[in-house]
Formats: structure tokens, sequence, C-alpha cells
């Protein structure tokens, strides 16, 4: 790449991350991984490259501008890509890309593109459970409310294999510019979805999140639950992150004074199954935390599976540019339950303008970290992600850091991450595939020399 195609590639998306910048009213990313609860077995590793056979999923009809990488899950064989300003038709309403691994082959192949005709921001935000995808669509009009978003659901049928949408998800209170759909989750029959920039009670960006369950007889979804802050005031921005597992919802609020300014908070709650209502159970903050630290901030910034917690923080203190820190949960008695600090994930050449937790993943004993403003040789902002491992109770140890072998400057690898059992996902959004500026990609990689605990040694997973 010229200099001259290197300025002017830094400018475009300098120009798109300002855009964004004040379309997020926060530092600049979108990802939404869903991580399924997973048992904890126990392992070891054979050899040192734990992630290997990497391959470019791109779309079919790609352009420039699509920003495909987004924002990426994966379920099973099935991953799922956001590109929120995907060109369809005409304009720029964005949409999400399906692939499917075909074990024969050991290739990706594009499935379908799901898109929306009325909405905007398509692909903000992806999440999927099984055969169940929905899709955030924050800058979406809902009647007369512009940007008040959405958050579309789509079904695969088991049998044909087709893809359907099958509910629009809307906020009851919704208004205008909430953006709801800038952050989902789902798991099984039930999916979250939180904006931080949600009015309540009069007080401005205080931030919220929202449950909704699937009506079983019709698959129609229904909202559960509104989750504010029991202690939120005004510019917490309550929902900056949101995942849901085991009848979990972790949220983020990432502007929440706790000690310091800005330090970030994570709020935990909890469904009781016999009222069906959903309580305030935990709040979450950094032992080592600083000003401006915001914890919970992060496409996404908090990621839950389990028993344990991740939550991303900008942590200053360390100026390396991160920090993600883990939390677990202990049973104490019926009544009673507590979490625990259980680690913290730093890199091991990392620095303060890395972006390290910008994007986080979770599944089992391992964790997969992305790292979108990473320097590699000479390529300013190419993007790297971290594989982390638990070795022991606090510990967690890095064990691979995966770049693109064909990254180049400002493509942000790492900007979005999915983590499944077998295999890596991360989003690149302004990758330039055939010249075509920002198109976007994200990278697959599949596990490498695992050893179980067993002696059985074979690719049967990464999160043992």
């Amino acid at each position: 790449m010229s200099s001259k195609d290197v300025t002017s590639k830094r400018n475009w998306v300098n120009g798109y991350l300002d855009w964004l910048n004040r379309y997020l009213s926060a530092p600049v990313g979108l990802c939404c991984a869903i991580a399924a609860m997973m048992p904890l077995i126990s392992f070891a590793y054979a050899g040192d490259e734990l992630f290997v056979d990497e391959q470019r999923l791109l779309a079919a009809d790609g352009t420039t501008g699509d920003a495909l990488g987004f924002s990426v899950a994966i379920a099973g064989n099935i991953a799922l890509i956001g590109a929120e300003t995907a060109l369809v038709g005409p304009a720029r309403p964005g949409a999400a890309l399906v692939f499917e691994y075909d074990l024969p082959s050991g290739i990706w192949n594009e499935l379908v593109t799901l898109s929306a005709d009325d909405a905007l921001g398509f692909g903000a935000s992806v999440a999927i459970s099984g055969n169940t995808a929905v899709i955030g669509a924050p800058r979406t009009s809902v009647a007369m409310n512009a940007r008040q978003g959405a958050a579309y659901v789509f079904v695969r049928n088991p049998i044909t294999g087709v893809w359907s949408q099958k509910d629009k998800l809307v906020a009851v209170d919704g208004a205008a510019n909430d953006e709801f759909g800038k952050f989902v989750s789902i798991d099984g029959d039930v999916i979250a979805v939180s904006t931080d920039l949600v009015t309540v009670n009069n007080q401005v960006l205080r931030g919220a999140a929202y449950i909704y369950r699937r009506f079983v007889p019709t698959g129609a979804w229904v909202q559960e639950a509104k989750l504010t802050a029991p202690d939120g005031v005004a510019n917490d921005f309550f929902g900056s992150s949101i995942s849901v597992s085991g009848g979990i919802v972790a949220v983020g609020a990432f502007r929440a004074d706790v000690f310091f300014q800005d330090q970030g908070a994570v709020y935990v709650f909890q469904l009781d199954p016999a009222s069906g209502l959903w309580f305030w159970q935990a709040k979450l903050i950094a032992a080592d935390a600083s000003t401006s630290d915001s914890l919970g901030f992060g496409f996404p910034g908090v990621v839950i599976a389990g028993t344990r917690i991740l939550a991303r923080s900008q942590d200053h203190q360390q100026s390396r540019g991160g920090a993600v820190y883990v939390f677990e949960r202990e049973t104490i008695s019926p009544v009673e339950v507590v979490w625990n600090p259980a680690g913290k994930l730093v890199t091991q050449d990392g620095d303060i303008v890395d972006k390290f937790g910008h994007s986080v993943a979770l599944s089992g004993d391992t964790a997969l970290v992305g790292s979108p403003g990473s320097n590699s040789a000479d390529n300013l902002d190419q993007g790297a992600a971290y594989f982390f491992t638990r070795e022991s109770p606090g510990i967690w140890v890095q064990r691979q850091k995966l770049v693109a072998s064909d990254g180049m400057a400002f493509d942000n690898f790492g900007h979005s991450v999915a983590l499944s059992q077998l295999v890596a996902l991360i989003g690149t959004p302004f990758v330039d595939p055939d010249g075509n500026t920002t198109q976007g990609a994200a990278y697959v990689y599949r596990c490498g020399d695992i050893l179980h605990a067993d002696d059985f040694e074979g690719a049967a997973g990464c999160e043992l």
C-alpha cells in the first residue's frame, strides 16, 4: 500500500470513527458475541499453535463501506457476521451474513444475507443461539420516533435450513434517539437488548436493558422486563454492554462513578423462576480501579458464560491499553450468592493505544480478547486478538496472539470477536479486499493441537 493509499485510508477510517463516536456517544466499536453455558473440563496443550487454518470470510457481493465484521457471533457450525452499513439495493440499511462450516471440505460457505426493509444500522450488533439469531438496528425509526431502534429476530428452519424473520423487537416505552438495539445477546428463549442512551426518571443517558422471552406456542417474543441500575444516575451509560446466560444478565455501566469518576461497573441480575421476576444481584467493580477506567465498555465489554463474567476496562493505571477482569459466582446458600474477583487478563506486549479488550468472548476456561489498535511491524492499527486459558483459580495465561496473515494498516482486526468450542471468529470491518475501502471481512480459525485430560489428542475443541 502506497503512502498515498495509507493516508487516504487513514482519513476515511478516522472520519468514519468520528461519526461513530458521535453515534455511540463513547469510544467506538461494536460487536456482540454470545457464549453458551459450557462445562469446565480439565485439559492440557500438546503444542503451542492453538488456533490454525486461517480463513477469510467475505461477502460475495461486498462493496466499499460495508464494514463487514463490525459485529460477529458463532453457534456450532454457524457464524453470523454484521455489516451495519452494508449496501442493500440503493441504500445502506445494513445486513448480517450467515456462514456455515462444511466439514468434508473444511470451508466456511456463505449461506444467506439477512436484512430488513425498514431497518437502519442493521447488523450493528448480532447474537445467535441454536437456530435463532437476533440482529440490532439502533438507527431504525419506529412510528414517528427517529433512531428509536429495533432488534430483529430470525429463525432457521431445521429441516429446510431457510432463515426467515420471525419478529421485530421494540421497547414498549421507547422514544426517539434511544438507539435500542446497540447491544444484543441471546440464550435459548431469552433475548437481552440494551442501550445506554435511555432517559430514566428524567435522568438523561442513565440507560436501560430490556428482556424478552419466546412464547413457545406461537414463537412470538414478549417483553418480560426492563432493567435499570438501582443506584443509577444521569450519564452512567448503563447498558453499554450486555450478556445473558442461564437466567443471569450482566450489564455494563461504563461511566458509573463508584470511588472514582467514570470508574465503571457491571450490574448482575438474576431471574427468579418462581415469580418470573428479575432482581438485582450484584454490582461488580475492579479492585484496582482508577479514574476513567470505564469498566463494562466494549462490544461486548461484558460477557457471561455459566458462573463466570468477563468485563473490560480501559485500565489507565496499568498503561497497557486495557485489561479484562474475571469474576466468578459463589453460592453461599440457597438465598445468598456472591461474585468474587477471579483474575485479570493483560497482554504481554501491550501498549496504551492498543484498545485491548475492545471486544471479549468467553467459552468455559478460555477467553478471546480483541485489540484492534494493536500495531504489527510497521502497520498501525492492524489489530490483533489474544487467546487466554485459565490455568488455576485466579490465574489466566496468554497462550496465543492472532494476527491476520494478510493484515494491513488500519484494518482493526479484533474489532469484534466470538469464541466457540472449536472456532475463533474475528471481525475486521476496515479491511480493503480487492481495493474496496472498508468493505470488511471476518477471519476464522479452528483449534489446533490439543491434548485432553484423558490423554486423547485431537481437535475436539479449545474450550475443554
